[in-house]
């Protein structure tokens, strides 16, 4: 069972960061939905170095994931990996119930762009993501 988690685990950060890198070389594409904006105004700027940060970060907790599924070593010891586990749980929990504002299940703004496909797509992966790392943490 923890293989099949982890592999949808490393599917979805795989993916995930695919798609930050294509839109760090450029792409465009969905762009217009990965942005909270106010009054039609958008909250933060998209640079390139961003997309590869987070790109960056989605192919590490993938490279965790695997080292958690013994498909890869990784030079910190298993309770490290655990641990990376646990913190990963609970980042995509805290994406969940969001910031209350624009992002996750008890957002306030809603009508734009970024806030459809967050109750869409965004918030259910990140508990999708969140469940996933439970399960890998059970024994």
């Amino acid at each position: 069972m923890k293989l099949f988690l982890g592999a949808l685990a490393v599917f979805l950060f795989a993916g995930i960061g695919i798609l930050h890198i294509y839109w760090g070389l450029g792409g465009r594409w969905w762009t217009e939905n990965i942005i909270p904006e106010r009054d039609g105004v958008s909250l933060f700027t998209l640079i390139p170095a961003g997309f590869f940060v987070v790109s960056a970060l989605f192919f590490f907790a993938a490279w965790v994931v695997l080292a958690r599924i013994n498909l890869v070593w990784i030079p910190l010891s298993p309770s490290l990996v655990d641990l990376g586990i646990a913190i990963m749980a609970g980042i995509f929990f805290i994406r969940v119930v969001g910031d209350f504002q624009y992002a996750g299940i008890f957002k306030s703004i809603t009508g734009t762009p970024f806030s459809y496909w967050d109750t869409r797509v965004y918030t259910p992966i990140s508990a999708m993501l969140s469940m996933l790392m439970v399960g890998l943490r059970m024994p």
